[in-house]
């Protein structure tokens, strides 16, 4: 789905990142962490452990629940992680609400 798309590339982004590093193997802190919040945004979003596990680089549905109780821990102490998610949250409900394919996929370039 194209907003699950626009949603991983506005948290690479808000990172200093694309989403291709998000989606890559890469295992540095600042990755892992962006990679963290895009799968608590996504499952906020209602997205399968499965949906999210392939828009992440083909991961596996266990790697996917591992990073959401790593999420959870994350957005849980961390208030600007908390944003971060929120607002990428926020901005796919408002193009999904509005009906436009077209709207989420600016989600990664409006600003937060």
């Amino acid at each position: 789905m194209i907003y699950l798309d626009a949603v991983v590339s506005y948290i690479a982004t808000s990172y200093g990142f694309s989403a291709a590093e998000l989606r890559g193997r890469a295992r540095t802190a600042r990755v892992s962490r962006a990679r963290q919040l895009a799968v608590a945004a996504l499952i906020e979003l209602d997205a399968t452990l499965v949906e999210v596990g392939q828009i992440l680089g083909k991961r596996d549905h266990t790697t996917i629940m591992y990073l959401r109780d790593q999420a959870a821990q994350v957005v849980a102490r961390d208030e600007l992680a908390a944003q971060v998610v929120a607002a990428a949250v926020r901005r796919a409900r408002e193009a999904i609400a509005a009906g436009h394919a077209a709207a989420a996929i600016h989600l990664a370039s409006t600003e937060q």
